[in-house]
């Protein structure tokens, strides 16, 4: 434990503990929801739906890099390597077969997932009734992070990611593993973002509807049917 201490306390050590405690902190929070004000709600909602949209952003420059480099390893930005390097320091702790570096890997990809689960989950709760939407994007994500405690807990316990993105563990046999993870984490993640976005857009033009303040209603003479003023409400 004192030889870890450096790299705990680093600067991405430091990045890494607050995505932990982040990702089990918004794990809690979900029964709490219903009892939190609207706004805290929707605090929630937009938090953890503009981080997922970093975190699409982050899968497209991947594929863009596989596009461009389709045999070398899945790309990662600068700042998605420094939340691993933090994780990773943190995952060296447990024990288990897998690496600090693969676990950190995997743990960023569980954290950010579990992020926009909650996200989600706050979403639906904004308004009395669902958001168009809301229930399809749950219903990926939910499946997309089902598949990331899958991939987290298997390398923990056998040293290899077994999910769906990679034919449980098969696709390491071959040289396409890289290139079926890129593809298979894009689309799930575009696909559940896609309903999440339109439940956020409808949402947004029914806040912007209901600030509006209703037009004065015209008030008419009806002997002569002429207008006589308008009330100002």
């Amino acid at each position: 434990m004192n030889e870890a201490l450096p790299s705990l306390l680093s600067f991405r050590g430091l990045i890494g503990l607050g995505l932990i405690l982040g990702c089990v902190g918004a794990a809690l929070l979900v029964p709490l929801l219903p009892r939190l004000r609207q706004r805290s709600v929707a605090a929630v909602a937009i938090g953890f739906l503009a981080f997922q949209a970093f975190h699409l952003l982050e899968h497209l420059i991947q594929l863009v890099m596989w596009f461009l480099h389709p045999s070398a390893p899945p790309h990662m930005t600068p700042w998605a390597l420094d939340g691993v390097d933090g994780i990773a320091a943190w995952f060296a702790l447990l024990p288990g077969e897998a690496t600090a570096m693969a676990g950190g890997m995997e743990g960023l990809h569980l954290v950010g997932n579990v992020l926009f689960l909650v996200g989600i989950i706050a979403l639906g709760r904004v308004t009395p009734t669902p958001l168009p939407g809301v229930k399809a994007a749950f219903a990926l994500q939910g499946i997309h992070v089902a598949e990331h405690v899958l991939l987290t807990a298997t390398l923990w316990l056998f040293g290899t990611p077994m999910g769906l993105s990679t034919l449980f563990g098969v696709a390491y046999n071959y040289s396409w593993a890289g290139t079926m993870r890129v593809w298979f984490h894009f689309l799930i993640n575009l696909g559940a973002t896609i309903p999440a976005a339109t439940a956020a857009m409808v949402w947004w033009k029914q806040t912007r509807r209901d600030s509006i303040p209703p037009a004065p209603e015209p008030v008419i003479d009806l002997r002569d049917r002429k207008l006589v003023s308008a009330a100002t409400g």
